[in-house]
């Protein structure tokens, strides 16, 4: 099989603005028995809509896992702390240029962090174009993702994604106490489990979501997950096949699976691609809601 590279198609590099897509998170968390504030730390990315219902034209929506902005997500018991301010720090790099990104930070004060309807999908996202959002550095503008960046349920469906695939997630850990990271920081890896089915690890079900054996340290939880998409295939009976690969968000990182031993392994886990489209169609994405159901027409007539 033959690889095209060339303008658009992946070529094996990340370029600039994918990269600067993926946005460091810093949560304030309030503890109602102590009166502090606590800190925490993840990576998120923002996805542009267009047409997007009662939105308008176009809404900007903030992406990462559940388990970064909702205290209660996880373990069942007493909640003892309640979701503060939300400051957002990245750049924007505009595409397709070589021009240096430019630092931009904005905070909403009361993020209202939207979920999926199954409550164990652990993803979130939080409307970012809103009136209440404060700019703090820059201009306002983050480089962006849109819609046609994320994987289609094809991808899976038609084994494009399967175990084995590289995988690339761009998010901001803390190596060796940093936890003050200004750039994005490109980690490797690959699919490591059927992603036709939800994921399984030690006698725990993780449902749309993908196991994967890449390093996952704190802070890289809500990073966009990448992987080269084939496009344009062309087939001819005296040449060997075509195939043009592009970069696409085909999950949301959802960090590290600590072993039942007492050495940490690889063994990380996305949720996929799948449950951002329907929680997007949700809200009223055309283009998401389109992607679903042609994804089930295909799988009724199968």
């Amino acid at each position: 099989m033959q690889i095209v590279h060339g303008s658009g198609v992946w070529t094996g590099l990340v370029d600039h603005s994918t990269l600067y897509g993926a946005l460091r998170l810093d949560i304030e968390r309030y503890d109602k028995r102590s009166g502090k504030t606590l800190l925490g730390h993840g990576t998120g990315f923002i996805v542009t809509v267009r047409d997007c219902g009662g939105y308008g034209r176009f809404a900007e929506f903030l992406v990462t896992n559940r388990h970064v902005v909702d205290p209660a997500f996880g373990p069942k018991g007493s909640v003892t702390t309640a979701l503060g301010a939300l400051t957002i720090s990245g750049h924007h790099q505009p595409r397709g240029r070589r021009l240096s990104p430019k630092p931009a930070k904005a905070i909403l004060r009361s993020p209202a962090p939207i979920y999926p309807n199954d409550p164990d999908i652990d993803l979130a996202v939080i409307r970012f174009d809103r009136q209440d959002r404060e700019v703090l550095e820059g201009d306002g503008w983050f480089t962006s993702f849109t819609e046609q960046q994320i994987a289609s349920p094809w991808v899976y469906e038609e084994a494009d994604v399967h175990a084995g695939t590289q995988v690339l997630t761009a998010g901001y850990p803390s190596l060796g106490g940093q936890t003050n990271a200004t750039r994005p920081v490109l980690v490797g890896g690959v699919v490591a489990s059927d992603p036709r089915f939800p994921s399984e690890f030690e006698g725990t079900t993780y449902p749309d979501s993908a196991l994967c054996h890449a390093f996952s340290r704190a802070g890289m939880s809500g990073a966009p997950v990448f992987a080269p998409i084939p496009k344009n295939r062309r087939h001819d009976e005296e040449e060997e096949p075509v195939v043009a690969f592009e970069l696409g968000i085909i999950g949301v990182n959802a960090g590290h699976l600590r072993t039942a031993g007492t050495s940490d392994g690889v063994i990380s886990h996305f949720v996929k691609s799948t449950a951002l489209l329907r929680m997007l169609a949700s809200l009223g994405s055309q283009t998401a809601d389109l992607q679903i159901k042609l994804a089930d027409a295909w799988d009724r007539t199968d």
